[in-house]
């Protein structure tokens, strides 16, 4: 049995009407064998129906040994807010950021490191609509098996991201969450 030596990430936020805010995975970019960079950007990715309501939310995940963590994101050119970060035990990256994206059907992602160049990530998105545009809770976990709970005010939403290197393989199993994807990138 392969150990977890990763993270899992994730967060939650309230609905900020009186209608519940509603959760649609995006899509999902993963790479190996990038240019050795402490910059990566993914292009053209989808982020769903425009909207004024809409919150666009990137897990990004890569292994860049430490001291290695994000330092900026962002989304569509803007800025995006570090909403939580874990880094496991084998130095996997694991960050969630988010951005209020109004327009737009797709956009580019960059997230930048601090340290070590890497050369190969993933990439979910998500567009939340009608939530709060602020984090209301946050986890994270480096422990073999990775775990989080998290309380959700009525009508948000959650997500998590997890991510392992080496032999533990690339599916995990969720509680309480719908899983969108698996992906093995770099082996």
């Amino acid at each position: 049995m392969a150990n977890f030596y990763g993270s899992l990430t994730g967060f939650g936020s309230g609905a900020a009407a009186a209608v519940p805010a509603s959760i649609t995975h995006t899509a999902t970019y993963g790479a190996a064998g990038l240019s050795s960079s402490t910059t990566q950007t993914a292009t053209g990715v989808s982020v769903g129906t425009a909207a004024a309501n809409r919150l666009i939310v990137a897990a990004f995940a890569t292994s860049g040994g430490p001291p290695n963590a994000s330092t900026t994101a962002t989304i569509a050119g803007n800025a995006a807010t570090k909403i939580i970060e874990t880094v496991g035990g084998d130095s996997t990256i694991n960050s969630i950021y988010s951005y209020g994206l109004a327009s737009g059907t797709s956009a580019t992602f960059a997230v930048t490191y601090n340290a070590s160049a890497i050369t190969w990530m993933t990439l979910n998105v998500w567009a939340i609509y009608d939530a709060n545009h602020t984090a209301t809770a946050s986890f994270g976990s480096t422990a073999d098996v990775g775990t989080g709970t998290i309380d959700i005010s009525a009508g948000g939403c959650a997500l998590a991201n997890a991510v392992t290197v080496g032999t533990g393989g690339a599916t995990h199993t969720w509680v309480g969450l719908t899983e969108n994807m698996d992906a093995a990138v770099s082996g």
